[in-house]
């Protein structure tokens, strides 16, 4: 989920990726009452995967596409239970320093934008930076 949430998408809608979708929601749950045959339940879970994949390295996904991509997990995650996917958002106070370092970097401002850094960091946030932008996790205790 985490690559989901920080994926930034540019592209259109995409039908195939729908199309995948929906085939993939309707093999799972005919495997499900397929006596709970799993083993085909999961292949159905990870072929959609796979299509997603190849839709974001190619960007070809929108930010529709990748909701209902979420939204499907979480629906496959009701029967399955093997995610431990939180739903968290960044604090206010935290999204405000993640965007000023963003834009002290993107000026060439580094010693300011490490002491954002520091403050985000001691504020329980890791920050990496990536060619689609920020990323932001919670520290583990």
């Amino acid at each position: 989920m985490d690559r989901i949430q920080k994926i930034k998408v540019s592209g259109d809608y995409n039908d195939e990726l729908d199309k995948e979708i929906k085939e993939a929601k309707e093999k799972f749950v005919d495997s499900i009452n397929d006596d709970l045959n799993m083993p085909a339940a999961l292949a159905a879970m990870f072929d959609m995967i796979k299509e997603v994949n190849i839709a974001i390295d190619e960007r070809n996904v929108s930010e529709s596409n990748l909701k209902e991509v979420h939204e499907q997990m979480m629906e496959f995650d009701k029967i399955l239970g093997l995610l431990e996917i939180k739903e968290e958002e960044l604090p206010e106070e935290i999204q405000k320093l993640v965007e000023e370092r963003e834009e002290k970097r993107k000026a060439g401002d580094f010693d300011f934008a490490d002491k954002i850094r520091k403050e985000i960091e001691k504020r329980g946030y890791d920050i990496e930076d990536t060619p689609e932008g920020p990323i932001w996790k919670k520290k583990e205790l």
